[in-house]
């Protein structure tokens, strides 16, 4: 099992690029979660990866026992998106 859980918040698109470089590290970093508010985005990712999918990041922050929390996306917009996770 790997030293280091990592859940990853965002399942599209630059995802994979941060996916590729944990993969590299594979013996000491294990991706375990990954949400996303598009389920299937999350549970397409969760397949892959053999991660457990959700679609709410802060469900996955409270039930994971994660090292890093990995935010995947670019640069923070002003106004809070997607719109089911600014509730």
């Amino acid at each position: 099992m790997p030293q280091i859980r990592v859940g990853l918040i965002g399942g599209g698109g630059i995802a994979s690029a941060h996916i590729s470089g944990y993969r590299e590290h594979a013996e000491k970093i294990g991706i375990t979660a990954v949400a996303d508010a598009v389920e299937q985005t999350a549970v397409d990712r969760g397949g892959e990866l053999g991660a457990t999918p959700y679609t709410d990041y802060r469900l996955m922050l409270e039930a994971e026992d994660l090292f890093d929390p990995s935010t995947m996306g670019w640069r923070a917009p002003a106004r809070p998106t997607p719109s089911t996770w600014s509730r």
